[in-house]
Order: structure tokens, then C-alpha cells, then sequence
């Protein structure tokens, strides 16, 4: 699951991605309020992520374009130049051709977002759930 929820049994982390602004062209800070941005609908942390670092940033509200239903769509809109976009870097990591910069807190450190393998402890006792925890701690499950 992606970021962090309260759970009181086993939990590992898988990933941990920057967020970043992906854009077709390049920009100054001060400009993006003004700058056509692409949103998606994501699940309430990453939204609140977000929401967060803009108005810590910015006075105005966003430019928000055009508002899609999923993080794929967003990113091939950025790609063919209709407007920036505020995702994990993860998704436009293969696309030298974008722009991107990393989104920071308030005391400079990277904002991130956290991915976790979250699971009863007692589940382990199947055969089947065991063999499939200790396949996913083997794999790098950033690079798939």
C-alpha cells in the first residue's frame, strides 16, 4: 500500500519515491501558479502531500487545466506538453526528455512517499503467504 497507515502488526517497507514536479518545459518556481498543471485523482495522503506543500508555497491556487482519473493519463499528458504535473518520480523516471524537481518540506527534506507490504502475523503460518512475503523481501520492487 502506498503511504503510511495504522497498522499494529507486520509491516515492511518496499520503496520509498521522491515527489516531484514533471514538467514539459523548463520553469522558475515563482511561475508554476501561472503554468497549466495536469491533476489526477489519487488516494487522500498523496492529495493532502500535495495540498500541503502548495500552500505552504504559494498564495494563489493552482492552474489546474485539465483533471484526469488516473496517474497514467496525467503522465502521457505531460509527455505530449499540455501541462506540468505533481507525481512520484517513479512514473516519469523513463523520460529523460521531462523536466523534474523534487517537491521539499518546509525544513528542506525531500517529500516522499512510502509503498509498505502490510500483513497479519498469523498469515504466515500459510504456506502460501509465507512463500510469497519471503519471494517480495528478494525482489528490488522500485525497479520493476
Amino acid at each position: 500500500m502506498k503511504g503510511d497507515y495504522p497498522w499494529k502488526e507486520q509491516k515492511e517497507l518496499l520503496y520509498e519515491e521522491n515527489i516531484c514536479i514533471a514538467s514539459p518545459w523548463d520553469f522558475e518556481w515563482e511561475t508554476l501558479p501561472t503554468l497549466p498543471r495536469i491533476d489526477y485523482f489519487t488516494d487522500e495522503r498523496m492529495k493532502n502531500l500535495v495540498d500541503i506543500w502548495w500552500y505552504n508555497n504559494y498564495k494563489q491556487s493552482p492552474n489546474i487545466n485539465i483533471q484526469v482519473n488516473q496517474v497514467e493519463t496525467c503522465k502521457e499528458m505531460v509527455i505530449n506538453g499540455l501541462g506540468y504535473a505533481i507525481l512520484a518520480d517513479l512514473v516519469v523516471r523513463p523520460y529523460p526528455e521531462l523536466i523534474t524537481k523534487p517537491l521539499y518540506n518546509h525544513l528542506g527534506d525531500p517529500i516522499t512517499r512510502k509503498t509498505w507490504m502490510y500483513y497479519h502475523e498469523d498469515s504466515l503460518k500459510l504456506n502460501i503467504v509465507h512463500a510469497f512475503v519471503s519471494f517480495i523481501r528478494t525482489l528490488d520492487v522500485k525497479k520493476l
